[in-house]
């Protein structure tokens, strides 16, 4: 049996189909934790909508998704936890399809490759990822994806070592964690597309961009560093300075959050859009 978290902030549109995609999965044995972060929507209507016992609901008052994801690793009653956002779908056979592999695999977090999707669920891409130890630490240094967040399984015993998601990180909580799960045991990604990444307007990283890029490079920076009883707190604050302080870095940051705003930019047609896509894109491999 494993848990299925999934946290909730005003995703009336999409929460029906994501409780859906789970329940129908082909895998059966599982206890289902929405944790619902004061949603202002018909979200929480939506929710007891469902009359399944494996439905376990929880709401709290609005906190942020940092607070959020601990605080329903809390409430998980299994050892394996499984990741989920309320506005994306998953395949119907991905819960077994991954935990076979998790358990054969000896890793203690396991992420899938994915679909992009738009509002309406019309497939707009492909998410492709590293798949072994090395390829995924490799990539991550490279301030580039390891795994897709709502994708992952792990330990909930791994989780709480490293001492679950940390609040510093606002918008790059995942980045960090993995990290961190990497320096204490293996980490892969299945090569199957499991899950259904759904882009819209409201996307976490689309509105905050910049915060999450700066973060990323934080966490980054705090795993190349070799510190020694030194508050979590106190190497944020130490690195934090470190890279606001670097001009390079910072113009990294610049034209990271422009690429983010190009990729989701309506006012512009596509073969623009490409030309500057390409332009800003040799330019952070110029400065990474």
């Amino acid at each position: 049996m494993i848990s299925i978290l999934l946290p909730v902030y005003n995703v009336e549109k999409y929460i029906k189909q994501s409780i859906n995609s789970i329940l129908r999965n082909s895998y059966k044995n599982l206890e289902l934790l929405i944790v619902n972060d004061g949603s202002t929507d018909n979200t929480e209507e939506i929710i007891k909508c469902f009359s399944d016992e494996r439905i376990k609901y929880f709401k709290k008052s609005n906190s942020g998704l940092i607070e959020t994801l601990n605080y329903g690793i809390k409430k998980c009653n299994n050892s394996i936890i499984m990741r989920m956002d309320g506005d994306d779908l998953i395949h119907s056979k991905k819960i077994e399809n991954q935990l076979h592999f998790f358990k054969k695999s000896g890793s203690i977090l396991v992420g899938t490759l994915g679909y992009l999707i738009d509002y309406n669920g019309v497939k707009t891409g492909k998410i492709n990822l590293p798949l072994n130890h090395k390829g995924i630490v490799n990539s991550m240094l490279k301030v580039s994806s390891g795994f897709i967040h709502p994708s992952v399984m792990y330990y909930k015993d791994a989780l709480l070592k490293v001492g679950g998601y940390n609040t510093n990180f606002k918008h790059a909580e995942d980045f960090d964690l993995f990290l961190k799960l990497s320096k204490i045991g293996k980490i892969s990604n299945l090569n199957e597309r499991l899950i259904y990444l759904r882009k819209h307007e409201n996307n976490v990283s689309l509105l905050n961009a910049k915060d999450q890029i700066s973060n990323t490079i934080i966490s980054r920076d705090i795993y190349k560093s070799d510190f020694d009883n030194v508050s979590d707190d106190l190497i944020y604050i130490q690195i934090k300075q470190k890279v606001d302080k670097n001009y390079i870095k910072n113009l990294y940051i610049r034209n990271h959050s422009i690429i983010v705003k190009l990729e989701n930019s309506s006012n512009l047609s596509f073969n623009l859009k490409l030309f500057f896509l390409k332009v800003f894109r040799k330019i952070l491999k110029i400065i990474i």
